[in-house]
């Protein structure tokens, strides 16, 4: 905390009085786009014993370890149950402004929301308005509306002032980066070529129609 890190000890909730923060710990996650992100966070959420909900736009033959996956269609239905809604789905065009003002405010108040897929599943607008007003808790934003382009390096990420939000944690599209990320991409690269020379399926085929 920044208080702490200039010597204050104001901010303890033992010492200074300081409020107590929130806990992960039995709180419901709503998982939108339930496939391989999806299913990694639902294991995670769920070591936490997390009840853990999914949304997807295809049919799930094995929702485990979600203990249950709706339709987008009845994505009205998910959303006021959760603490936390991870937004992890393709932009497609019916994931595109998915989440507007009217499913923000389905939502709990002082629920997180956290993007991790494409800026425009949610109203830029819509989710600007839920946080400064204080409906949302907090959004983690890794996502962004906006990005830099030659003519603009230092483009800001959108048109409203997320950056003035003391409740936005912003992240310029890196949250998957880490020491070890490069390591891993090159694995799967090599792992396919060695399947490719020993005339085996490959791993992560695109389709293209």
């Amino acid at each position: 905390m920044t208080t702490f890190r200039a010597g204050s000890w104001v901010a303890s909730p033992t010492l200074g009085g300081g409020s107590p923060h929130g806990e992960v710990l039995g709180r419901t996650i709503g998982i939108v786009g339930y496939g391989r992100i999806g299913r990694e966070v639902a294991e995670r959420a769920t070591g936490l014993k997390c009840r853990v909900l999914a949304a997807n736009r295809s049919p799930v033959a094995d929702p485990a370890p979600a203990e249950a996956v709706f339709s987008l269609a009845d994505l009205d239905r998910m959303l006021p149950l959760c603490d936390t809604v991870l937004i992890a789905c393709a932009l497609a065009p019916e994931t595109t402004g998915l989440i507007d003002a009217r499913r923000l405010a389905l939502m709990k108040p002082g629920a997180l929301l956290i993007n991790v897929a494409r800026a425009r599943i949610v109203d830029e607008d819509a989710l600007y308005a839920a946080l400064k007003d204080g409906h949302l808790g907090g959004a983690a934003l890794d996502v962004w509306w906006q990005y830099p382009t030659e003519v603009k390096p230092e483009r800001r990420p959108s048109r409203r002032p997320f950056h003035e939000l003391p409740n936005v944690l912003m992240t310029p599209h890196s949250s998957s980066s880490s020491g070890a990320t490069a390591d891993r991409r090159w694995s799967v690269v090599a792992g396919n070529l060695d399947r490719f020379a020993r005339g085996e399926p490959l791993e992560n085929i695109v389709l293209h129609t």
